[in-house]
C-alpha cells in the first residue's frame, strides 16, 4: 500500500506491526516522539484541507488514525497527504529525508500506472 510505504520510508512506525492484522481503510500510525500530534493534525487541516484522527481511548495521544476510504484514497490526495505531512514534520524540526516518502509510494503500488487527475480515478 502506498500510505504505509511512504511512511515507513521516512521512518514512522505503525501502531499494528504484523501486516496481516491491518485494516486497509484506517491506518494507525505513531505519532513520532517529540511532535505535537493536535499541531499537526490542526495544520494539516487549516493549511491542506486534510482532515485525519486521532486515537480513541488508551492511544488517544499516541496515534493519528489515516481513513483511507472512497475520494481520500485515490493517488493524488495519498500522495498529497504524504507531502504535506511531510512539509509539516520538516516544519517542526523532525529530521527525516526529504522526498523519500513520496518516492517510496510512488514506487509501490503506483508504479507502472498512468497519471489520472484527481477525480476521475476508477
Amino acid at each position: 500500500m502506498a500510505l504505509i510505504a511512504g511512511l515507513e520510508a521516512r521512518g514512522m512506525s505503525l501502531f499494528v506491526q504484523n501486516p496481516a492484522d491491518r485494516l486497509t481503510t484506517v491506518t494507525a500510525v505513531n505519532i513520532p516522539s517529540g511532535i505535537d500530534g493536535p499541531k499537526v493534525r490542526g495544520r494539516l487541516l487549516n493549511d491542506f484541507n486534510i482532515e485525519i484522527s486521532s486515537g480513541i481511548g488508551r492511544i488517544k495521544d499516541q496515534v493519528w488514525r489515516v481513513g483511507l476510504m472512497g475520494y481520500s484514497s485515490q493517488r493524488g490526495n495519498v500522495l498529497l497527504f504524504l507531502g504535506a505531512l511531510e512539509r509539516i514534520l520538516l516544519d517542526l524540526g523532525m529530521k527525516l529525508p526529504a522526498g523519500a516518502g513520496l518516492a517510496a509510494a510512488a514506487a509501490s503500488s503506483y508504479a507502472n500506472r498512468e497519471p489520472v487527475a484527481v477525480g476521475q480515478e476508477k
